[in-house]
């Protein structure tokens, strides 16, 4: 099973993002549950990594092991949160899609994480 933590600031930001695990759906390079996880944890960091004034760490030590951690940059632009709550919203909803058309194959933990 993949299980999600992710914890969530006060404002809806996604501050840090821990996926472990292998969902089991289907072989290895066959499986659309680790597929759908992998493209919306890649796609996640790469537009926060991509936007001028979020600081993102991001590893993945291991196969089936991600960590990011991410925030705002003092001094960054009006847009930074905006777009940072807008990546987050989008992640936060497909990991709650694939968990729910998925739910033995993958879990989502939420917490919230002061600012």
């Amino acid at each position: 099973m993949i299980v999600i933590d992710a914890a969530v600031d006060g404002g809806g930001l996604l501050r840090s993002l821990d996926v472990s695990g292998h969902a089991g759906a289907a072989p290895r390079g066959s499986d659309i549950v680790c597929a759908a996880v992998s493209v919306l944890v890649k796609g996640f960091a790469a537009a926060l990594d991509a936007k001028e004034g979020i600081a993102v760490r991001a590893e993945a030590p291991r196969r089936g092991s991600f960590h990011l951690e991410a925030g705002c940059e003092a001094g960054a632009g009006a847009d930074v949160e905006p777009f940072f709550a807008g990546a987050s919203a989008l992640a936060l909803a497909g990991f709650y899609a694939v968990s729910g058309e998925y739910p033995r194959c993958c879990a989502i933990n939420i917490t919230e994480k002061g600012d």
